[in-house]
């Protein structure tokens, strides 16, 4: 024990502070770095030690959209020192968080505890599935066959599809599903189905994921459509004949029926049927008809007072698998009149403006019976313009009727009526009408443009202005006339040749204005309209322009009222060449009397 002088100062506290670790995710990265949806990838977490201690063993936790997908241990890292971990991730659809999280359980004392996650965005190559083909065998089926279709799947997007499912659909039903491996990018896969082709036109549909399992870049193109129509026989009543015209009640009518086969394949044996009034009066047997073939059947009948209604029908009972079930019959009225134009036919086959077409209109009672008086009426564009009597038309008569008309420019609809008013009952009243169209080519004048030098001139100067005439239409244009105007007063004209269509040409004219501000300028094409045209109304053009204050003195403005210009001829104007001539001539006799004249002075000298 020692006494001291101050017992009080025998001590001394010092603050220590051992090294300690901080642990940190550096980075993540991951192979393959373009992964597509189903791949296996492996993410490699690196873990450092940025502390001034070494550290315990820990762990990193892997972390997936927030949940925890798996643990790896980690030993111990030394100060400044890295250690990797690996996870391995089968990829699925859509946008992931990937997130590290190292010593989740704070086992290792760091000197800074909130820095130990790292979180990144991954997203996998999307893959886009489409029916890229539908294609089947045979490729022209007959009903009855079966049919195989060969479906071409491809894979468009960036990234590798996962399994998917396929439906068939077979006139939107659902007939049968495949499932579809895996295909790589640009790839594709085929899948196949079977069909029995019957009688029709049918909608053919292959709808690749349709279950929606397989994220896309695109979803809306997932489908395919086509039409299919299976070759079959086509049973017609090609057309219904009698024996004569205008019968007397009592007497005995023969009907011929013309049964053909207008389908692609043979036919089974079946039956023609024949109905007067809706009422069955017999049938008869149709053997086996190849494609194109025809057979005729015939029926008696003992005609009754009035007008009957005689329908054929082939197949009534449907027994024959056919293209087309809906036109097996044929309805006639009989004994009727019948108006039906034959043909109609035209001269010139291609008019221009100007020329006269004649119209000529073959028109034959194809009914059993005669046609009392009626008209037929001659149509352009919807407006009647003239129209012939027809006193009457026995049964299987024909008349001719001609008609003229005047041509002019654009599209022109023609038309020929026969009993427009119904004044004769007909059998049939739908096919009493004729038609044709016609588009005449013409030339469109038109002003392009007006330009002139840039800027405001002086109101005393002469502004030169450049005028475009342009030919829009699809014809030749003839020589035409261009006149000017100035605040809407006349100024001057001009002629411009021929122009061929989508040409066009320049033409200048100039003046000056007495006054300054804004002036209107209007140019017109053609304003006589001596050239005809598809369009006659925008042959003008109007433009303003402005003049600015000047101290130099303006010419006197010209008071005197124009008058427009007489219009031009349409054909060029011939050059006069007398005044040429004679200027010529007299130019010669000047140089031979000057010539004469110094001959005669150099021999007086000699």
């Amino acid at each position: 024990v020692v006494t001291e002088s101050d017992e009080t100062n025998n001590e001394k506290i010092v603050t220590f502070s051992p090294s300690l670790a901080d642990l940190i995710v550096q980075n993540i990265t991951w192979s393959p770095t373009n992964p597509s949806i189903g791949d296996n990838v492996t993410f490699t977490m690196t873990i450092k030690n940025q502390g001034g201690g070494g550290s315990a063993e820990s762990g990193v936790d892997l972390l997936i959209d927030d949940v925890n997908a798996d643990y790896k241990a980690l030993g111990q890292i030394e100060a400044g020192g890295t250690a990797e971990v690996t996870f391995t991730w089968r990829v699925k659809a859509g946008t992931h968080q990937i997130k590290a999280i190292v010593d989740l359980q704070k086992d290792v004392p760091e000197s800074e505890e909130s820095n130990n996650e790292k979180t990144i965005a991954f997203v996998p190559l999307p893959p886009d599935l489409i029916v890229e083909q539908i294609a089947w065998s045979p490729s022209e089926p007959i009903i009855g066959d079966t049919v195989t279709f060969t479906v071409t799947v491809k894979n468009q997007g960036e990234g590798r599809s996962d399994y998917a499912h396929i439906a068939y659909y077979i006139d939107n039903i659902q007939i049968t599903s495949d499932r579809v491996n895996p295909i790589s990018t640009n790839a594709t896969d085929n899948q196949t189905f079977t069909w029995a082709a019957i009688a029709g036109e049918h909608v053919i549909k292959a709808f690749v994921d349709y279950t929606e399992v397989v994220a896309e870049s695109d979803e809306t193109n997932n489908e395919k459509i086509i039409t299919l129509v299976p070759i079959g026989p086509d049973l017609i009543i090609e057309s219904i004949d009698w024996s004569h015209n205008d019968p007397s009640a009592g007497e005995t009518v023969t009907f011929t029926v013309t049964v053909k086969n207008d389908g692609g394949s043979r036919a089974d044996a079946s039956l023609v049927y024949i109905y007067i009034d809706n009422s069955l009066r017999g049938y008869q047997d149709i053997p086996d008809m190849d494609p194109g073939t025809r057979v005729i059947r015939t029926f008696d009948w003992k005609v009754t007072l009035g007008s009957h209604a005689i329908k054929a029908v082939a197949d009534d009972s449907n027994l024959v698998a056919e293209s087309n079930e809906i036109n097996n019959e044929t309805l006639i009225a009989y004994p009727m009149p019948d108006l039906n134009f034959e043909a109609m036919i035209w001269s010139p086959i291609n008019p221009s403006i100007g020329d006269k077409v004649i119209l000529t209109a073959y028109l034959k009672n194809k009914g059993s019976r005669r046609a009392g008086g009626f008209q037929i009426y001659f149509y352009v564009d919807d407006e009647a313009v003239n129209y012939q009597d027809i006193p009457q038309l026995d049964a299987g008569a024909r008349v001719t009727s001609t008609f003229e008309w005047n041509v002019t420019a654009g599209p022109h609809t023609l038309a020929v009526f026969a009993d427009g008013a119904n004044v004769v009952s007909e059998g049939v009243e739908s096919n009493n009408g004729e038609t044709v169209a016609f588009s005449i080519p013409a030339p469109d004048l038109i002003i392009e443009s007006i330009t002139w030098p840039s800027g405001e001139p002086s109101a005393s100067d002469n502004v030169v202005f450049t005028v475009t005439v342009r030919n829009q239409g699809d014809a030749k244009a003839r020589y035409s006339s261009v006149n000017y105007y100035v605040d809407g007063q006349y100024l001057a004209s001009g002629q411009i040749n021929s122009l061929e269509p989508d040409a066009e040409t320049e033409e200048i004219f100039s003046t000056w204005m007495s006054q300054t501000g804004p002036h209107t300028i209007k140019v017109v094409i053609d304003e006589e309209n001596q050239v005809p045209e598809s369009n006659e109304v925008n042959n003008e053009k109007v433009v303003t322009f402005s003049t600015e204050n000047t101290t130099s003195a303006a010419p006197a403005p010209d008071t005197k009222p124009r008058q427009r210009p007489a219009p031009l001829p349409l054909t060029p104007p011939e050059k006069d060449y007398k005044t040429e001539i004679f200027f010529g001539i007299v130019v010669v006799i000047i140089v031979v009397t000057l010539t004469l004249s110094l001959l005669r002075e150099f021999r007086r000298r000699k």
